[in-house]
């Protein structure tokens, strides 16, 4: 599994242009579907629909999370080494 992972990282942008062919390529495709039986106005109407809804929810998703990392889940790779020193110091 690190291997995967290290192999992902080292080809960064053609994994992300392998990511954007595929939404591409499912948009592409949902531009084709018969859409007169579509369940709502939206889905009938705009194009991909389905497909940029997923995406933007996903940004949305990614951004939410980086803020909350930032506002404090997110603490330093010390942290727990710099509690035991002051519980330490507390006690002397």
């Amino acid at each position: 599994m690190t291997n995967i992972i290290e192999f992902l990282q080292a080809h960064l942008k053609v994994v992300i242009w392998c990511c954007l062919g595929t939404l591409l390529g499912i948009a592409l495709f949902s531009v084709s579907i018969d859409t007169s039986h579509a369940h709502s106005w939206v889905e009938q109407h705009i194009p991909a629909y389905w497909s940029l809804f997923g995406f933007i929810a996903a940004a949305i998703i990614i951004f939410v999370s980086h803020l909350a990392a930032k506002a404090g889940l997110q603490v330093s790779e010390d942290f727990y080494e710099r509690s035991v020193i002051k519980g330490e110091e507390e006690e002397q």
